[in-house]
């Protein structure tokens, strides 16, 4: 026999066996899945937050992720309190990139904390930043959670952080939370999108925050439900809206969450599956140099640092100075860890021909302003390019985007305790 029949024979049986084992589960999925249908609603195990969205429990007893988009989110206007974070003690969904929906219980804050972690007035480290501090992706394997296992439980970790937040928003929840249990050391990430969310918080209620002594007491239980029946009221309005907009005229991704719903198994493998085949489009120049107004690359090849970033560099100053003038109130420790792009040379898909300048500016900057406030400077990027592999990020994300595997997010945390908290 051939060696081309023979390679011809075996793909063909392996095309095969693919087909029956999809055969298989969709008939499970069909015939004999609990979780199919409405089963599969009823106990909560969804595979995409719009499933979420449209679930009759949605929002009073189940809620979504929220991050404060200011432009959209026009409820509340009428009142003194607005929402800055997500609603507390209530289970929360997040993102699926790992193949499930990751989910967490709120706290009596609405960050992704234990509760308990405020049985004591202090608190020993305070994690401030965005999605990768808040464990976006993840439902067991958080910084919080994982450093709290590395220390044996002898630290008291709290998360203070939020998917999507910039200095400003972090700064916010210094003052509104982390200030009332004065952390004894503060690690406050930066990450490669910081000054562009700075620039969106300058422009909504935000602005507030670098007014001295202003703040909307968020830590006093009266004012945090305020802020929640806010949010109760944004995603019922955006419940009624999926839900109208479903039956007038379905998206494809609305007809790919009602199969993942139908046939939930099959949905599962699918996506297992689909992480480990290379996603080779968005390393091509036809994606990078692909029309809409501006092409990518005619975006991210144009002067760096662009001119709003030299004026956000100020702004960031600023904002930094009040951090310190804050925790100098208790002495405590403030380290800037700059994550950057979660892997500048270890992750899959990071435009580095593209970003090299403007991250390497923002390295800099972000170890200059923390000399000059006097805070310590960790390269939490550079020490995660020296142990990772492209395996402990998620892959199947278009520039660069994604956070890290389950197994990602252990050795990030190993390497935050051995540098920062063993000792």
């Amino acid at each position: 026999m051939s060696k081309r029949k023979l390679i011809l024979i075996n793909t063909a049986v392996g095309i095969g066996i693919l087909g029956c084992a999809f055969v298989s589960t969709m008939t499970y999925d069909l015939f004999f899945s609990k979780r199919s249908s409405n089963n599969y609603q009823k106990e909560n195990e969804f595979t995409k937050l719009s499933q979420v969205l449209q679930e009759d429990s949605f929002p009073e007893e189940i809620s979504s992720f929220y991050y404060p988009d200011y432009g959209f989110n026009f409820f509340g206007l009428n009142e003194k309190i607005f929402p800055i974070n997500g609603r507390s003690n209530i289970k929360t969904y997040y993102c699926e990139e790992q193949g499930y929906l990751s989910s967490y219980k709120s706290d009596r804050y609405g960050f992704n904390n234990p509760d308990n972690v405020y049985n004591s007035k202090s608190i020993d480290i305070a994690l401030i930043g965005d999605s990768y501090v808040d464990g976006a992706c993840t439902n067991d394997y958080t910084f919080r959670n994982n450093l709290d296992d590395l220390s044996n439980n002898s630290l008291s970790v709290a998360n203070f952080a939020l998917g999507g937040s910039g200095p400003l928003l972090q700064y916010a929840f210094l003052k509104e939370f982390a200030l009332y249990y004065q952390p004894k050391k503060i690690l406050w990430f930066w990450c490669v999108n910081d000054l562009r969310n700075l620039q969106d918080e300058l422009n909504s209620p935000l602005r507030s925050y670098m007014v001295k002594d202003f703040t909307q007491n968020l830590i006093e239980p009266q004012n945090k439900e305020k802020a929640d029946l806010i949010l109760k009221e944004y995603f019922q309005w955006i419940k009624k809206l999926k839900r109208s907009n479903f039956e007038t005229d379905p998206t494809l991704y609305d007809l790919k969450v009602s199969i993942s719903m139908r046939f939930p198994l099959t949905y599962s493998i699918y996506k297992k599956v689909k992480r480990f085949i290379p996603q080779f489009y968005f390393d091509t120049p036809d994606y990078w140099n692909k029309k809409t107004i501006l092409s990518r690359n005619d975006i991210l090849t144009r002067k760096l640092p662009p001119s709003e970033y030299e004026q956000m560099v100020d702004v960031y100053s600023q904002v930094m100075k009040e951090v310190k003038e804050t925790v100098s109130q208790w002495n405590g420790e403030v380290t800037i860890v700059f994550i950057g792009t979660g892997g500048y040379n270890s992750k899959p898909h990071v435009p580095r021909e593209f970003l090299s300048k403007s991250h390497k500016f923002q390295r800099k900057m972000v170890e200059d302003v923390a000399i000059k406030n006097g805070f310590k400077f960790f390269d939490f990027e550079e020490k995660i390019d020296e142990t990772f592999s492209a395996k402990d990020h998620v892959k199947g994300f278009s520039r660069g985007r994604g956070h890290f595997t389950d197994k990602g997010y252990k050795k990030a945390s190993k390497i935050l305790f051995s540098n920062l908290l063993e000792n």
